[in-house]
């Protein structure tokens, strides 16, 4: 079993199907943290969803990294419609993922900011609170193609011209 599992590993399609929830999952728990820590008044409170959405932009780097490695591998599995999800799927991420590390690094401030500036907290807080939240949409709208390529099941709909 464990040699299998490790075995998969070496795919990088694999691995990229393991990884891409994470940023969206990470910013939404992110973000539900910051609401949480925004009602503290204690800055240092901010400080664990700041490292979450910290963690979840950068792990934006290697879903894309494998996702490219992946693409020659799964397009010749893929019929006229997968391949049309398979370049919206694709444009979305280049389009979106400037905003995953855009967190990331703002996070990074904000983690200084709040320990060394407590008064700058409330606003890096409401800041990264939106900021997360504008992911997890920007993440759920590159996954709501990605989950088409391979699933014919979820097809309820043409692939959008123009890759939307």
């Amino acid at each position: 079993m464990l040699e299998k599992i490790l075995r998969d590993l070496g795919h990088p399609e694999y691995v990229h199907l393991l990884l891409n929830p994470l940023p969206i999952y990470g910013s939404l728990l992110g973000s539900v943290a910051m609401l949480v820590a925004l009602f503290c008044k204690s800055p240092a409170a901010k400080i664990p969803p700041l490292v979450i959405l910290l963690l979840a932009g950068l792990v934006a780097w290697p879903v894309q990294k494998y996702g490219h490695k992946a693409e020659s591998r799964v397009e010749n599995q893929l019929d006229h419609d997968g391949r049309e999800w398979f370049e919206t799927h694709e444009h979305r991420a280049e389009k979106v993922l400037p905003l995953f590390y855009l967190m990331a690094g703002l996070a990074a401030i904000s983690i200084v900011g709040c320990k060394f500036l407590p008064k700058s907290a409330l606003p890096l807080g409401i800041l990264m609170l939106l900021l997360g939240l504008a992911c997890t949409a920007a993440g759920a709208w590159i996954g709501y193609a990605g989950g088409k390529i391979m699933h014919r099941e979820l097809r309820t709909e043409p692939p959008p011209p123009g890759r939307i």
